[in-house]
């Protein structure tokens, strides 16, 4: 079983900001992004047979897993979606006891992915304009 969860993303930079005028809509599009890192982890659990050796670890699981992400393939499959890999760091082996009361692995790693929020609102166009000044 391998299981992802997301560790919290962190806001790079300040946000662009810019305007734009779209004439069919005739209309200001304001738009502002900015950019964020998501990091997530994994974790795997395998048991482990003494009677089928050959059958993968957690962490032959998990270590796969990060060949994966690092590959061609997926990397030009998020950057078609302008989602970037930023890191893939090393895989933590942890113990625990199990529900058997015998020591199993949790290999986890930690992987950071970039892309931008973007907020988009819409600023129609001024129909009329009066002036009322007044003396006071």
């Amino acid at each position: 079983m391998i299981l992802l969860h997301k560790l919290g993303d962190y806001r790079y930079g300040y946000p662009q900001r810019k305007s734009i005028w779209d004439q069919d809509a005739k209309a200001f599009i304001h738009l502002e992004a900015v950019l964020i890192e998501t990091t997530f982890q994994l974790n795997a659990l395998a048991p482990q047979n003494p009677d089928q050796p050959y059958l993968p670890t957690a962490s032959d699981l998990l270590n796969l897993v990060a060949i994966i992400l690092q590959s061609d393939a997926t990397r030009q499959t998020l950057q078609a979606h302008k989602i970037g890999i930023y890191r893939v760091q090393d895989l933590r082996q942890i113990y625990f006891v199990d529900d058997r009361d015998q020591f199993a692995a949790s290999p986890s790693f930690d992987f950071t992915l970039t892309h931008s929020r973007t907020l988009k609102s819409s600023v129609p166009m001024v129909q009329t304009f009066e002036s009322n000044l007044y003396r006071t």
